[in-house]
C-alpha cells in the first residue's frame, strides 16, 4: 500500500501531465464526488479533504482543484 504522501505525489504528477478529470458536481467536496460517482472504499488522505477510493477498476485520488478533480494512480504489484 502506498503512503498518503506517495498517493498525493502521484495525483500531482498525473494532474501536471494532463491525466486529471472532473468528477461529481462542481460544488461537491472530494468525498461527495466519490460517492456521486459510485466509488468505494473512500478514505481521507489529507486534512484539506483529498480522498483515495476505488472505481473503474483502479485506485483514484480526488482533490479540490476548483471543484473535485480526479487522477487514477498506479496500482502496486502484488507478489
Amino acid at each position: 500500500m502506498y503512503t498518503d504522501e506517495e498517493m498525493m505525489d502521484m495525483w500531482r504528477e498525473g494532474n501536471n501531465n494532463g491525466r486529471g478529470y472532473a468528477v461529481g458536481e462542481e460544488h461537491h467536496t472530494s468525498s461527495e464526488a466519490a460517492d456521486a460517482e459510485g466509488y468505494t472504499d473512500v478514505r481521507a488522505i489529507t486534512p484539506e479533504g483529498c480522498v483515495v477510493c476505488r472505481g473503474g477498476g483502479g485506485t483514484i485520488v480526488i482533490c479540490d482543484a476548483h471543484g473535485p478533480w480526479a487522477v487514477k494512480i498506479k496500482e502496486q504489484n502484488h507478489v
